[in-house]
């Protein structure tokens, strides 16, 4: 009988911290998500103040710096910014490969972001090539922060879009892009 009691202990134990755990879990993730997005408005700031000669290679090593969910979320607000409708993921981690999505045309568009150092990986570019077919979506965007090779170009994947380079630092100017909004 002692042994049935204590179990029972356990288990309350168990799923109250079970409980617990979920509920913090919740919690965290909305603020750890307002904490990456008050960041990436910080670094949107920041990256338009660097000015001057070598501004472009300086703000591609600064973006390659920052933290892999601020520069998620940089890329959203950017879109934001630019007059888009952006949707959010809920979490970070196990997102499918989607680290976010912008309307365009009424249409929804997955946004893959990549900081890489040297030449992106094709295979990266292929798995996102076919999450876009599996998502049904006319078009993914790419962004990265490497380089773009010949075998990873959007010739091989024409239904990705590749953004980095000039492009990608375009995305972090003040003025409008002119496309359609919503």
């Amino acid at each position: 009988m002692d042994w049935i009691e204590e179990y029972g202990m356990i288990g309350g134990w168990l799923v109250f911290f079970g409980v617990f755990a979920w509920c913090w879990g919740k919690i965290f993730n909305k603020y750890r998500h307002a904490y990456y997005i008050n960041r990436a408005h910080k670094v949107l700031k920041k990256i338009r103040k660097i000015q001057g000669e070598g501004a472009p290679a300086r703000k591609m090593a600064y973006l390659r710096r920052i933290n892999p969910y601020v520069f998620e979320e940089l890329l959203l607000l950017a879109y934001e910014k630019k007059g888009f409708r952006v949707i959010r993921n809920r979490r970070y981690s196990g997102d499918g490969g989607v680290d976010g999505w912008v309307i365009v045309n009424r249409k929804r568009i997955p946004v893959q972001a990549k900081r890489y150092s040297g030449h992106i990986r094709r295979e990266h570019v292929e798995a996102f090539s076919s999450l876009i077919q599996k998502k049904k979506a006319p078009y993914g965007l790419f962004i990265h922060t490497g380089r773009t090779g010949k075998g990873s170009t959007g010739q091989m994947f024409t239904n990705v879009q590749i953004v980095s380079g000039e492009r990608l630092l375009d995305l972090f100017k003040e003025e409008d892009n002119g496309r359609e909004k919503k």
